[in-house]
């Protein structure tokens, strides 16, 4: 019974000991973006019957986040990015293009230099398929995307 209630009084004593949360962030911000993309087709016709096709994905974001309560902020959320996702298979190829995102995002601090965010929106993502030579098709895919996701600050307007 003693040790329990040591330590229950070290866990309290290390609560309030906790420095402050950061606060979320407030005003512009603008982001480079670099990562993996995936690309996935169901419905080839040998093998496991999908077609995955891999590669970087780069861009900017932008946005502006307003104040909603304390160590809360709500804002708006756009982006533009490119892939370098190429697939070929016997004479066919396919190129994924740019994609334009637009959302909105819930950042919180949880910790005093990180924060957490989540995010939702629309998503348009542009790709040509082509023969040879010869582009048979170019097509937009609209969908929603949703994310979550930490920022890390590391100094004044840098964080990862």
């Amino acid at each position: 019974m003693r040790n329990t209630m040591a330590a229950l009084a070290i866990s309290i004593m290390a609560l309030c000991a906790t420095p402050a949360l950061a606060e979320a962030p407030v005003g512009p911000r603008a982001e480079v973006l670099l990562g993996w993309d995936s690309l996935t087709i169901n419905g080839k016709t040998t093998g496991d019957g999908k077609w995955t096709k891999s590669g970087l994905n780069y861009g900017a974001s932008f946005g502006y986040d307003f104040k909603v309560a304390s160590g809360f902020s709500l804002g708006v959320d756009g982006e533009i990015s490119g892939s370098t996702v190429r697939g070929y298979d016997q004479g066919a190829w396919l190129h994924v293009g740019r994609d334009l995102y637009a959302g909105v995002r819930g950042t919180m601090p949880v910790a005093s230099s990180t924060n957490l965010y989540v995010k939702a929106g629309y998503s348009n993502t542009r790709a040509k398929l082509g023969l040879g030579g010869t582009t048979l098709m170019a097509a937009t895919n609209s969908n929603l995307r949703a994310a979550i996701g930490v920022q890390q600050y590391f100094a004044k307007g840098v964080y990862g």
